[in-house]
């Protein structure tokens, strides 16, 4: 074995590892806030893919026009901030983003999962995340509520 693989792995992978949990923490949190919040910026936070899915989803149920991913995201979330039985109400993507650091994270290369344990006191509407990277940083990929 070489040196580089015996320090790959000692702590250092272990710090690798822990930094790379911090940030997709960080960009999930970052997404159920914005979302929570009716932000367009949720968008920024999305993949590509993602993005086409809810152009994608919008025209398939019947939207007459074309929109942004930006004004499809606002529309979505105002649907659900004004119902008052919405599964992804605010306060239930906003406790969500207040116990990220309890969620369980699993990388595996360029793709990650956040999951979220019923027992965490989190709505059980709000299960996982599922990221990728885009142009080195961490994306939404999919929202599962």
């Amino acid at each position: 074995m070489t040196l580089a693989a015996l320090l790959a792995t000692g702590c250092g992978g272990d710090d690798a590892s822990s930094g790379a949990e911090d940030s997709i923490r960080a960009v999930a949190a970052s997404f159920l806030r914005a979302y929570a919040s009716t932000d367009e910026a949720v968008c920024s936070l999305a993949s590509n893919a993602e993005r086409k899915r809810v152009e994608l989803n919008a025209i398939a149920s019947g939207g007459a026009e074309k929109l942004s991913c930006e004004a499809l995201i606002k529309r979505q979330a105002d649907e659900y901030q004004s119902s008052d039985t919405s599964l992804l109400s605010g306060p239930a993507l906003r406790a969500a983003a207040e116990t990220i650091d309890e969620a369980n994270v699993s990388i595996d290369g360029d793709t990650a999962l956040v999951s979220f344990p019923e027992t965490q006191g989190v709505p059980r509407e709000v299960s996982s995340i599922f990221l990728v990277t885009e142009d080195g940083e961490w994306k939404v990929d999919d929202f599962q509520p």
